[in-house]
């Protein structure tokens, strides 16, 4: 805290790291991700290819319209080309 200000000074929004795989139960993924986006943290979002298209799947829609759900959902996407 600022001892000039103490008041005035919010916390840092702390970053948490979700990353969703290949791997079946993307319901999970999603859930987690609506209960964190409550919260006043910052959540970067890292999905695979393979998490995509399971996910997508799952949620019985396209790979796009998952996609594009999430990038407006609040969340900072790290697309997995990024990660390389």
């Amino acid at each position: 805290m600022n001892p000039e200000h103490p008041h005035n000074v919010l916390p840092p929004r702390p970053d948490i790291v979700v990353a969703v795989t290949g791997a079946s139960g993307s319901v999970y993924g999603i859930r987690l991700l609506s209960a964190l986006l409550s919260r006043p943290v910052t959540v970067h979002l890292i999905i695979s290819r393979a998490g995509g298209r399971v996910m997508a799947h799952e949620a019985g829609c396209s790979g796009d319209d998952i996609l594009g759900c999430l990038a407006q959902s609040g969340a900072i996407l790290h697309p997995e080309a990024e990660l390389k």
